[in-house]
């Protein structure tokens, strides 16, 4: 099954394979454990840039603020550094400009990162910081840093502070001051109103951009923010306390009655939150024509990531809240209060685990619950979620590896596509995914069905024939072989023609009770008939007799075979043997390079031989063991001298890494292969990691 790259959100259903997005991602270092960011395609599959930066944030007006070694700079969607990172201190972009500070200047850069306005808008001065406590000084920082973000464009203008009046104006994107520097307090622009003071005690009022007051706030009134969505957050004094409401664009209260906290606006509502009559907090919600939709009564409810649906949840007996349930605008219970952990699957559906006894992760198992009814759409069986793309669609797969009582491994599965809705749900050993057709293959239920849920084939077993090795550029085979429900015998099936290619064919290793088989490889599948193998094409024709004891798979043009007496040689798609080295034992060609080995009695005696697609030996190591040689992977092969060292040959047979190595285990050298450019070895006693010069990796 594919991975593709960990904390995948809810951009995976809403973003095509054509977005442009970009997303801030993470990754720790392995030597240091130290976290750092970077960028990944909005499907989280790859890096469009590697983790390098200290924070990373999310695009804005086009490029992405980046903080490297502690200066700012900016990228553009590509994941370019077109502002290179100079800045000691900078703001999101908004309205084509951001607020920076180098050198000790404030200023706004353009998107080329030039001055704009070839002129400083600094800040009010930090007071004093001596005889201050840590708090306060902490407090102090952060009202600096909110002034700094305060000094963006928003709405077309943006806020100045004159350092002589100590009063603060605005200024347009052109630069021009448009409102005069007379204010001590001010929000920005938002819907074309700015709250604004002209002196301290009096009561705050709104203006539109030329200056016209529009309307005044009661003097007990403190506005919190600039407006947004339609909407300021007011703060009311009370004699012991404070209360909370929204005004609305003509400065009129939205709820009738003012709440001990109120939320901004969540997918249309506000969260309203009250003191109960036994003195606990009880949370309601509100819509923005000012109705309260839920009465303040539960001690949690929050909007879930489905517009109209609230998740809400009331503490235990001790006090502790324990998981929660999904609930309408309406007020209307739609589950109980049994799950956690929701993630948006489509706008009807929801991916959720269930409570079941116990937080450990072992009981809490994925479900999927339905918006509407509030029902579970498949069992809460499930201990993995994956998202995977499958011919251009998102599809999630849950599922669970278990031991059934017979001790053979088992999965439970369900498929879900957000157009469609749950495709498949059962148990089976595994379940293929085939990419390039969109296709999902269960063996053991020897169900075939597409990614709409749409039944291809249903029979008593099935068993795909795709190859796995790396080296190998078409790893999907089209040709399954499926055993009939009726008849009880195995047959070939050509996923693209959807037609039976052959009949009364055996299956490898059933008998045995497994399912494995030949890879269709190269335009050749292995057929085994009476015991014996051959090859036919993918329309079922039989280029090669079936005449041979063991048959390998086609790799690099020529295919492993045994006849009678254990003699093991390579053919090619026309049946003919290879010329040249005589075999007792050889292995499939890897990276287009084969290993054999010659016969006790040839004229040499035993002898180990890497030989090229031609036939041609590249290569004899010097201890002649075969089981001691590695295979050719990523270009290099592991080999040893007759002392036991082992160092590296390319595909000419080349020793390109001389001898120096030890296996990281006694056993086959497999375990000091190179993948990804990588390989683990040892070296005087002590395990280490090399790349492909033999360097150690630090």
């Amino acid at each position: 099954m594919k991975k593709i790259i960990t904390l995948i959100s809810w951009l995976i259903i809403t973003a095509t394979a054509k977005s442009q997005k970009i997303a801030p991602c993470s990754c720790k270092e392995p030597a240091t454990g130290k976290i750092q960011y970077g960028y990944c395609d909005s499907l989280r599959t790859k890096y469009v840039i590697q983790c390098q930066f200290d924070s990373a944030y999310s695009l804005s007006n086009g490029l992405a603020r980046v903080i490297k070694e502690g200066k700012v700079g900016y990228l553009d969607i590509s994941g370019k550094l077109v502002i290179p990172a100079v800045y000691e201190e900078g703001e999101n972009f908004s309205d084509g400009f951001a607020y920076v500070k180098k050198d000790g200047h404030y200023f706004y850069i353009n998107k080329t990162g030039t001055n704009q306005f070839k002129k400083n808008f600094p800040l009010p001065s930090l007071p004093k910081m001596e005889g201050l406590s840590d708090g306060a000084k902490k407090l102090l920082a952060q009202q600096m840093a909110s002034m700094r973000q305060e000094s963006s464009f928003k709405d077309g203008l943006a806020k100045f502070y004159d350092t002589v009046t100590k009063r603060i104006g605005f200024i347009n994107t052109k630069g021009i001051v448009v409102l005069p520097e007379k204010y001590v307090f001010a929000t920005k622009f938002s819907g074309g109103i700015g709250i604004v003071k002209e002196q301290p005690t009096e009561p705050a009022k709104a203006i539109d951009k030329t200056g016209k007051q529009l309307f005044t706030m009661d003097a007990d009134m403190i506005p919190l923010g600039e407006y947004n969505n339609g909407f300021i957050k007011i703060m009311k004094r009370l004699t012991s306390s404070y209360k909370f409401n929204y005004l609305d664009l003509k400065g009129k209260p939205l709820f009738a009655n003012f709440y001990d906290e109120i939320s901004g606006i969540e997918n249309g509502y506000f969260i309203l939150t009250s003191t109960s009559s036994s003195g606990g907090k009880k949370m309601g919600a509100g819509n923005t024509a000012g109705k309260v939709l839920i009465d303040p009564a539960y001690d949690y409810l929050g909007t879930s990531v489905v517009k109209g649906v609230f998740y809400y949840s009331n503490k235990n007996s001790k006090g502790a809240i324990e998981a929660y349930g999904l609930m309408d605008s309406a007020g209307k219970r739609m589950t109980g209060a049994s799950y956690f952990e929701f993630e948006k699957a489509n706008d009807t559906v929801l991916v959720a685990r269930k409570k079941e006894g116990s937080y450990d992760l072992q009981y809490c198992h994925y479900t999927l619950l339905s918006v509407v009814s509030g029902k579970e759409l498949c069992k809460p069986a499930y201990l993995y979620k994956e998202w995977n793309t499958v011919k251009g669609q998102p599809i999630l797969y849950l599922f669970q590896s278990r031991y059934n009582t017979g001790g053979f491994n088992r999965q439970n599965w369900c498929f879900f596509n957000p157009k469609k809705g749950v495709l498949a749900e059962y148990d089976d050993d595994l379940v293929n995914t085939h990419y390039k057709l969109g296709l999902f293959i269960a063996p053991k239920e020897g169900r075939i069905f597409d990614l709409m849920g749409t039944t291809l084939l249903d029979s008593a077993k099935c068993i795909t024939l795709n190859e796995y090795r790396k080296d190998i550029l078409n790893k999907e085979s089209d040709i399954v072989l499926v055993k009939g429900e009726k008849t009880k015998k195995w047959y070939a099936y050509n996923l693209v023609t959807k037609k039976i290619i052959l009949s009364d064919i055996e299956a490898y290793g059933e008998n045995y009770g497994y399912g494995v088989h030949k890879h269709f490889t190269e335009g050749m599948l292995p057929v085994q008939k009476n015991g014996l193998w051959g090859y036919a094409d993918a329309n079922g024709k039989m280029v090669i007799p079936c005449k041979y004891n063991e048959a390998n798979s086609f790799y690099y043009g020529w295919a492993l075979v045994v006849e009678e007496g254990s003699k093991r040689f390579f053919i090619n798609k026309a049946g003919k043997k290879m010329p040249g080295v005589e075999t007792d034992w050889a292995e499939d060609f890897y990276d287009g390079i084969a290993k054999v080995k010659t016969p006790f009695d040839s004229p040499k005696g035993e002898q180990v031989h890497y030989i090229n697609a031609t036939g041609k030996i590249i290569f004899t190591p010097e201890l002649p063991e075969f089981f001691e040689q590695g295979d050719m992977s990523e270009g290099l092969a592991a080999v040893c001298n007759k002392n036991k060292k082992y160092g590296y040959i390319d595909k000419t047979g080349k020793l390109v890494i001389p001898y120096q190595f030890d296996l990281v285990k006694d056993k086959y050298p497999k375990s000091i292969a190179f993948e990804n450019g990588k390989a683990t070895v040892k070296k005087d006693g002590k395990t280490i990691t090399i790349d492909k010069t033999g360097k150690e990796i630090r």
